[in-house]
């Protein structure tokens, strides 16, 4: 959340700037061209209106392009846990989902005695004792 308030907070500053810059140049017109009957005053300031309009248009649109680029590169990350791995491979083709726990505590004692087996080694003795240690579990 503080990463969007980082680039929105610049942006709204730019926005009062620029704002401010549009209606010191409609002002310094004014003043030029008093004698005009303020017709031309209203029209540059109109015109003035019109392209700061613009302008917050074509960056609201660049911003827009850029965050839709950004997704489509590199989208959001989705993580699965075991125990929802588990009930996405036990779903029957009906749409019920059953799981026996029994089964699911055995077959999650298998995973780790595997994942323990690659991280120590084929050689080791320490297998057998974890996984009896983990089977206990």
């Amino acid at each position: 959340m503080s990463a969007g308030l980082l680039v929105v907070f610049p942006l709204i500053i730019f926005v009062f700037v620029l704002a401010g810059v549009v209606v010191a140049k409609g002002v310094r017109a004014a003043q030029r061209e008093q004698s005009d009957g303020g017709e031309n005053v209203i029209k540059t300031v109109y015109v003035y209106v019109v392209l700061f309009a613009t302008l917050m248009m074509t960056i609201g649109g660049t911003v827009g392009a850029f965050m839709a680029i950004a997704d489509l590169v590199a989208p959001a990350s989705y993580y699965q846990g075991f125990d929802e791995y588990l009930r996405s491979s036990k779903e029957p083709a009906g749409g019920q989902t059953t799981i026996n726990i029994e089964e699911a505590k055995k077959q999650r004692s298998n995973t780790s005695n595997l994942l323990l087996s690659k991280r120590l080694g084929p050689g080791s003795g320490r297998s057998t004792v974890s996984s009896k240690v983990l089977a206990g579990l």
